[in-house]
């Protein structure tokens, strides 16, 4: 059954698909399916249950009243907010890039210079203070 497939299994799948009533069948049985919410797979996350909602808003600077229509999911983050509260409840690379993943924003890409250094400062598990300045010294834009 489609809906218990993974990414990769799905891409797999697709790959396969030669025909477009094949394609048709997949995208019907896809279409339905909900991908899990930010606020649902953050707030599950072993190192994010490690702070209060208080540290973790001082931590990545985001407004309060934001934070916790964020958290309750009321509002979806932009790619920017998804990495500042990653940087700031010290998630994983692999983490990270999966709520980006399935917030469809785009992961970090390696060879995009801004996107190495936040690979970079995740990696190392910086301060979202610590990889805004980094930032700032390479002349690349902050995260807003």
């Amino acid at each position: 059954m489609i809906n218990e497939k993974t990414t990769h299994d799905l891409l797999q799948v697709l790959q396969k698909i030669d025909r477009s009533d094949a394609l048709d069948d997949y995208i019907s049985e896809t279409a339905n399916q909900n991908p899990i919410p930010f606020a649902e797979y953050f707030t599950s996350l072993p190192s994010v249950q490690r702070f209060t909602n208080a540290e973790l808003i001082r931590r990545s600077g985001i407004e309060r009243t934001y934070y916790y229509q964020l958290i309750n999911g009321t509002r979806k983050p932009g790619r920017d907010k998804v990495i500042l509260l990653g940087l700031s409840a010290e998630l994983t690379v692999k983490e990270v890039q999966r709520a980006l993943e399935m917030n469809q924003l785009g992961i970090l890409y390696a060879r995009n210079r801004r996107d190495s250094i936040l690979i970079f400062a995740l990696q190392n598990h910086l301060t979202p203070d610590d990889a805004q300045e980094l930032l700032l010294s390479y002349h690349e834009d902050t995260l807003t």
